[in-house]
């Protein structure tokens, strides 16, 4: 890839990675962004409703969409004036309302330091990103690899988001498989 080929390359990242956060119920919501190198970039969040959540999940097939971008100069040029648009699949579900009650209390008494001692760095690995808030706030905690000891109490938090991360990506599988 040329340079010019590699800046339009990284736009096309950061407009898919927008997509994925674009169109979300955001209100009384907690999210899970996943960002690894070489892999699926991923987006969950959960909305609060009446006596349920609702969550969405989203991913954005970057391979493919590399591997599309490289077959091809008409592929590359699609990139270059915008036009390639990203290969994202969502799905949507709903949990009882005991399934977010304890990540709930947790967020009520959260007290983190905002900025924090980072000692870590890495190009190849995961970011990952939790999101907190409602329509008119939203606070983020990012890092790279491993949670910050001094983020430990979002622990729990990022548990119970994995654990419906995981539901959502079975579901997801279900219906892309049955197409």
């Amino acid at each position: 890839m040329t340079e010019e080929e590699t800046r339009d390359w990284f736009k096309f990242q950061s407009f898919a990675t927008g997509q994925l956060e674009h169109l979300i119920d955001r209100q009384n919501f907690i999210g899970l962004g996943i960002d690894p190198s070489f892999e699926r970039t991923e987006r969950l969040f959960v909305s609060r409703w009446t006596n349920k959540f609702k969550w969405t999940y989203k991913t954005w097939d970057s391979i493919t969409d590399y591997q599309k971008m490289e077959s091809s100069q008409e592929e590359r040029l699609k990139l270059k004036f915008g036009k390639q648009i990203p290969t994202i699949h969502s799905i949507q579900g709903e949990l009882e309302d005991s399934f977010y009650s304890e990540t709930e209390k947790i967020l009520e008494d959260l007290k983190l330091k905002c900025l924090i001692k980072f000692d870590r760095f890495g190009l190849d690995g995961t970011s990952r990103t939790i999101f907190i808030g409602d329509r008119y706030r939203e606070s983020t905690f990012s890092w790279w690899e491993d949670l910050p000891k001094e983020w430990i109490e979002l622990q729990p938090i990022l548990d119970n988001l994995t654990r419906n991360l995981d539901i959502a990506r079975e579901e997801l599988s279900r219906k892309l498989g049955s197409r």
